[in-house]
């Protein structure tokens, strides 16, 4: 008679209905970085994403030059490689640089066997106090013309993650936008040539 190993038969369960952890590409203003090491120190050893980002964890990590098509090249190429989400960390002063602009441009970029990243944005602990704006391009992917209010367009922005279930959830939604919002892409806007003041 045989005997059945229910130990191992939860294990599996739980592996099947739990989402396969994702690459992400992190971006964030450097000034964050505190908040953001935090964020990536929580969730990624709680095996929830797997991260890359420029600066994070990498020294002299940070591709230098105001040729923004050269940066984006970079970027996409060298750093959001093998990525399938990209996660923006929304603080004060996230909308006004350029680097982050520029990185959700390239994560929404479509090219031959290197379909666009599912778009995250995450409002850090900070960002609740004091004045409030997401970064403009990201904000274009939130709403859509012709999209009824309250739908989910491309992209979603949600507060900071109180669980790694509730962040996994979120960053598996992203995912699954790439298939199903794909045509809700917004990535038309003028790329940033400086910072905002």
């Amino acid at each position: 008679m045989a005997t059945t190993n229910y130990g191992l038969l939860a294990s599996l369960l739980y592996e099947a209905q739990t989402p396969p952890k994702r690459r992400c590409f992190i971006s964030y203003h450097h000034a964050d970085e505190r908040e953001v090491q935090t964020f990536v120190d929580t969730y990624s050893n709680a095996e929830v994403f797997t991260h890359r980002a420029l600066g994070l964890d990498m020294a002299n990590d940070i591709v230098d030059s105001n040729d923004t098509d050269y940066v984006m090249r970079r970027i996409r190429e060298q750093y959001m490689q093998n990525t399938s989400i990209t996660i923006v960390m929304v603080g004060q002063n996230t909308w006004k640089r350029r680097y982050v602009d520029w990185e959700i441009a390239a994560s929404l970029r479509n090219g031959f066997g290197n379909p666009a990243n599912g778009l995250l944005g995450i409002k850090l602990p900070s960002y609740a106090y004091g004045f409030q704006q997401y970064p403009d391009r990201l904000n274009d992917n939130l709403i859509a013309s012709g999209v009824a209010k309250g739908t989910h367009c491309y992209a979603r922005c949600i507060p900071y993650p109180t669980n790694s279930a509730e962040l996994r959830t979120a960053i598996e939604e992203a995912y699954q936008r790439r298939q199903t919002q794909s045509h809700l892409i917004n990535n038309t806007r003028a790329r940033f040539g400086y910072n905002r003041a």
